[in-house]
């Protein structure tokens, strides 16, 4: 009886680890899926530092261009045109990286997290299966206490009347 109550204490360990390995998986989860939307913000940010900042700056280039196309004739817009897009794309690139580390960031703090609710989980397992293993071993102890009592009642039978006709066996089942 002691190894049955043991076993279900176990059982109910075990249960209840697992419900803590659970909740921290869905903790983990929530922490990848907010590393996501920071990753999207930062996309959103970079995209409007670029019209709001980076355009002006573009803008005052571009006009120092038409002025040096002016004079250097008709091959000049040509070459201008490329450093222009070089320069917006050498920008962009530097901002994005920014965004994208802190993104990266958010990720693997989820996996870190999910990493450890995955292992929570695991021990809450484990445990629950040492409680189903105990609880199975004291099920084996009162099968034996049930044949030794039907052992004992039929000993015990001789001593009845011969109005009883009730068997030991008809007593335990």
């Amino acid at each position: 009886t002691d190894t049955l109550a043991a076993g279900s204490n176990d059982l109910k360990d075990g249960s209840a680890s697992l419900a803590d390995g659970t909740s921290q998986l869905l903790d983990g989860t929530g922490t990848l899926s907010s590393g996501a939307a920071e990753l999207n913000t930062g996309l959103n940010l970079v995209s409007g530092k670029v019209s709001g900042e980076l355009l002006p700056g573009i803008q005052a280039l571009d006009a120092g261009v038409q002025e040096m196309q002016k004079s250097l004739g008709a091959q000049l817009p040509v070459l201008c045109q490329g450093v222009s897009a070089l320069n917006e794309g050498i920008a962009q690139t530097a901002a994005d990286a920014a965004a994208l580390d802190a993104g990266i960031q958010q990720v693997s703090d989820g996996a870190a997290a999910l990493d450890a609710g995955t292992q929570q989980a695991a021990a809450g397992a484990a445990s629950l299966n040492s409680g189903v293993q105990q609880t199975a071993a004291g099920t084996g102890d009162l099968a034996s206490a049930a044949w030794q009592l039907a052992n004992a009642l039929s000993a015990n039978g001789a001593n009845q009347t011969s109005e009883d006709t009730t068997s030991s066996w008809d007593e335990v089942t």
